[in-house]
């Protein structure tokens, strides 16, 4: 499982003002970490395959 702690990389911007919910420039922070998370992981997957 990978967990993504967000408390340090979203900003008060990327939230809309009246009800807390990610706007576009939010969204697209996540998905640039989600995007990163994956291909960490791939790389370790990887790594340990051909360590084997």
């Amino acid at each position: 499982m990978i967990v993504l702690d967000t408390s340090t990389i979203l900003k008060q911007k990327h939230f809309y003002v009246l009800d807390d919910h990610l706007n576009r420039s939010g969204h697209e922070v996540i998905a640039d970490e989600i995007i990163k998370a994956i291909e960490n992981a791939e790389r370790r997957e990887k790594k340990l395959e051909t360590s084997m």
